[in-house]
């Protein structure tokens, strides 16, 4: 036998359920009210029926109960309803075992409609064991005569729930790749916008800082350096905006650039000193599947410092478990009470990595981002 349908046997009959039913209450309480006097009527019928058939009252009331509690379970756990009504077939048959048809109306009512939510939202396999189980009772407490009839007609039940869930998943996948589709086109339209608003004017200060020591003939050789140097920076933001629409406009990222690494560390620290902070960097090798997201965390700690604490002394530590960029107190502008969209993409990052993330004031009136990675 196929191994995965001994394992779908095992779910029918002691596995936990694979269906996770909704945990919140109907919010239509006017339904519930009515499935609860439903309920009590099914009861009632059940325990008329067993006092006719001369069944003593307290069992026809526990056989009522049995009859009923099917659907108590069925919104949250097909499976243990179609247990439970399993349950009082095997001992329903209390008054006469060799009758035609020894179960309550009631009882056969509820094991179709459980039948029918089991194919709606259990596996196959499980589907398939189900119904050759509760086949199974008719050759054993009623005439097998009746085997082909009720064969047909749980095979029928199973067979329209079961299509009627596949159907169901086809129109929730297509309803995801509708969204998807939405969302890529929100991204592309996004992607577009941000070039024309920020692209264009990128290139542009790029272009006319490179050119301006060549326009400006009578500048002095700092203020030329300066303007070179605030060319390249304008060039590597317009490489990393091309990155980012290029991610925007597809669903995995882009090689229109290599991504920046740890050996590119040192340039961006020598760059943020050339720009006039006081750093000090102690810095060791990093894993590669880190070095990425170990660049970004010292770019944005260096770039809140550089907005938020200028003029202010900057420690960067950098070692496979932990980065720290940590700067002093500053006179200038008040050190950030909250954390802004910097913190909030590192925290991302880290979060990726299954690492700690940890940003705040320090006693001396800084700042520290501290991040600490697990062991690769």
């Amino acid at each position: 036998m196929n191994l995965g349908l001994l394992r779908s046997l095992r779910t029918t009959f002691i596995g936990a359920d694979p269906y996770q039913g909704p945990s919140a209450p109907l919010r239509r309480h006017w339904l519930a009210a009515i499935g609860v006097v439903a309920l009590v009527g099914f009861a009632a019928i059940v325990v008329e029926w067993a006092d006719d058939r001369g069944i003593p009252i307290p069992l026809g009331i526990g056989l009522g109960a049995l009859s009923v509690a099917p659907m108590l379970l069925l919104r949250q756990s097909p499976l243990w309803a179609w247990r439970v009504a399993f349950v009082g077939l095997l001992l329903g048959p209390v008054d006469n075992r060799t009758d035609t048809w020894p179960w309550n109306p009631v009882q056969i009512i509820m094991m179709v409609v459980v039948l029918f939510v089991v194919a709606l939202r259990e596996p196959v396999g499980v589907i398939v064991w189900v119904g050759l189980a509760t086949i199974a009772l008719v050759p054993v407490f009623a005439n097998s005569f009746n085997l082909g009839g009720v064969a047909l007609v749980v095979a029928a039940v199973l067979v329209l729930g079961e299509q009627i869930q596949v159907r169901r998943r086809v129109q929730g996948d297509l309803k995801q790749q509708a969204r998807r589709s939405e969302e890529l086109t929100e991204r592309a339209r996004l992607a577009r916008d941000l070039h024309d608003v920020v692209a264009h004017s990128m290139s542009l200060v790029a272009v006319r800082a490179e050119t301006a020591p060549y326009r400006l003939q009578e500048l002095p050789e700092p203020v030329r350096e300066e303007f070179l140097a605030l060319a390249g920076t304008a060039r590597e933001s317009l490489t990393e905006l091309r990155r980012l629409l290029g991610v925007l406009r597809t669903e995995a990222e882009p090689a229109l650039a290599p991504q920046p690494t740890l050996s590119d560390l040192d340039e961006l620290i020598e760059t943020m000193r050339r720009a006039g902070m006081d750093i000090d960097f102690h810095g060791v090798p990093v894993p590669p599947t880190t070095a990425l997201t170990v660049y970004r965390i010292v770019q944005e700690g260096l770039s809140n410092a550089a907005r938020h604490a200028r003029g202010a002394r900057v420690e960067v530590t950098v070692t496979p478990s932990v980065v720290q960029v940590r700067n002093g107190p500053s006179d200038t502008v008040a050190q950030p009470t909250g954390p802004g969209h910097g913190l909030i993409g590192m925290r991302e990052r880290v979060a990726m990595l299954d690492g700690r993330f940890e940003a705040g004031p320090t006693p001396d009136g800084g700042f520290v981002v501290r991040v600490e990675l697990p062991d690769d």
